[in-house]
This record gives C-alpha cells, sequence and structure tokens, in this order.
C-alpha cells in the first residue's frame, strides 16, 4: 500500500492480479485474487489498526479479491469480443476491473465494519461520526481514481508487453 495525503492508500497488488487474468485466464485470476486476498488477511492480523481490523474476515478480504480477478478475465474476454485493438480490450479490461474491485470491497468494508463481524471488533469499534460518510466518499473516489490510472498506466502496457513476448517466435541461435 502506497500511502498519500489525507487517509488515501492506494493499491498497486491489483495490478498483478489483472495481469495474471488477462493473459492467463480466468482460473489464475480466481487463484491470484486469492493470494491478493489472503495477503491482505494476513497483513490485518499482523498491524492490528482500526482501518485493517475488518479485512480480517476472509468474506471481506478474500471473497472480493477473489471475484475480482475471475471478472478481470471475464471483462477482457467480453472487450476483445467488442474492440478489434488488443489495446483497447487491455485498457477498458483494466480500468473496469479496478473499478469492480474497489466497488465490490468498499460496500462489504461498510458492513463488516459496521456489523463488527470481524475479529478485534471489541477493541475496535465502527463509529459514524457527522461528516465520516463525506469523508469515506472523497477516500473511495481517489483511491479508486488513483488505482485506475495505476492499472492504465503501469499494467495495459505490462500486459501488452508479455503478450506480444509470448507470440513472439524464438530467435534461431
Amino acid at each position: 500500500y502506497i500511502p498519500f495525503f489525507g487517509g488515501i492508500k492506494i493499491t498497486i497488488l491489483h495490478i498483478p492480479v489483472i495481469l495474471g487474468a488477462i493473459v492467463l485466464g480466468k482460473r489464475y485470476g480466481l487463484l491470484l485474487g486469492f493470494v491478493f486476498g489472503a495477503g491482505a488477511m494476513i497483513r490485518s492480523f499482523i498491524e492490528v489498526v482500526p482501518e485493517n481490523v475488518p479485512f480480517t474476515n476472509p468474506l471481506l478480504s478474500v471473497l472480493p479479491r477473489m471475484l475480482f480477478g475471475y471478472v478481470a478475465a471475464l471483462l477482457y474476454d467480453a472487450f476483445r469480443k467488442i474492440f478489434k485493438r488488443e489495446a483497447v480490450s487491455v485498457t477498458l479490461a483494466a480500468i473496469t476491473a479496478t473499478m469492480f474491485h474497489t466497488l465490490i470491497v468498499v460496500p462489504i468494508l461498510f458492513v463488516v465494519a459496521k456489523t463488527g463481524f470481524h475479529f478485534f471488533a471489541s477493541e475496535h469499534t465502527f463509529i459514524i461520526e457527522k461528516g465520516f460518510l463525506a469523508y469515506m466518499l472523497f477516500i473511495v473516489v481517489n483511491n479508486m481514481l488513483l488505482e485506475i490510472a495505476a492499472a492504465a498506466v503501469i499494467g495495459a502496457p505490462i500486459v501488452l508487453a508479455i503478450k506480444k513476448a509470448m507470440t513472439q517466435q524464438p530467435a534461431e541461435a
């Protein structure tokens, strides 16, 4: 996680999941999403701070990340059928998969945190204060935009390079 101003922390861990899902397909997207989610869950047990503890619940940390990896591959397959240019399909899949990731994790995060359905809930209670939802919306929108930019600018060119390398014939010795 990369810390930014105002409590914003973006992740670039979604990019390898997108790469694997697009290059290797749905099963690997699911597997890489599991690894991403399991890592988030383990981190939440190691770094026990209020913003991490809801992620001790695998319904928040693991399941949405697995769906994210699977959906990233589905999105790429769908865009590939619509657009002739590979770069367009890859970039749109990276962008929309990142949006999907944010839009599935955040509501589950809210429910898990609000209900206390996670480890350490008794020590870290979720309190909604005045302005909290506006602040959360600010963080979500900014995180999502930064993560979308990272997926498009970093992830898409890497996927295209990998796909190109996979289709090239090896040079003769």
